[in-house]
């Protein structure tokens, strides 16, 4: 049975475009180094005491690349390199995101939703998360705080529809969602372009 049991446990996911900041750490550490051992090797020419040079080059250019990698990513608030804030949390009771606290027994329904926008050479598609309310249903304070960026992140349409991005591969967010939700749940809806309500 989906979603009917308490021993599901929880879920926390965060958003698509934000990595903890060790992983910028790592790829920055990895080109201070190799960039260093270039610097090292061709302009001090192995001097026994070139280290000494080498070091703060090597830690410079390992901060540079750690910042480049995270911005790159998509993740320009720098809080969120070193302290991502969840996009959402799921558990056998309902869900939590920046909007608040919803019970399952509020959502109606869930599905994946998908417009078409123009690109160069034709369309291109986009799709999230469409969660539809019960007549009634609001959002209850949350223990935690959520990420509220700019983008990729959860709001309500003019609909009144929940709407969260895709943080991963449809089929398993699909197969989260299914975990924890025992009611209908559609790979596929249409939905009419609405203005976005901002959170």
């Amino acid at each position: 049975m989906r979603g009917d049991s308490a021993d599901l446990g929880t879920e926390v996911i965060y958003p698509p475009r934000v990595r903890p900041v060790i992983a910028s750490v790592a790829a920055g550490a990895t080109f201070g180094v190799l960039l260093g051992g270039v610097v090292y090797v061709t302009v001090l020419r192995g001097e026994p005491h070139g280290w000494v040079v080498a070091l703060p080059i090597v830690a410079g250019l390992a901060l540079l690349g750690a910042i480049a990698d995270g911005v790159g990513r998509g993740a320009s608030d720098p809080r969120q390199l070193a302290h991502p804030l969840p996009l959402l949390q799921l558990d056998a009771y309902g869900l939590e995101c920046a909007l608040g606290g919803l019970w399952w027994t509020d959502v109606a329904r869930i599905g994946v939703a998908q417009d078409a926008y123009p690109v160069e050479g034709g369309n291109g598609v986009r799709e999230w998360i469409s969660i539809s309310l019960r007549a009634g249903a609001e959002f209850h304070r949350t223990p935690r705080d959520y990420y509220r960026g700019s983008m990729e992140r959860a709001r309500l349409d003019a609909d009144g529809r929940l709407e969260l991005p895709l943080w991963t591969s449809k089929e398993r967010v699909l197969d989260a969602l299914g975990r924890f939700y025992a009611g209908p749940i559609s790979e596929s809806v249409k939905i009419a372009p609405t203005e976005n309500a901002l959170i």
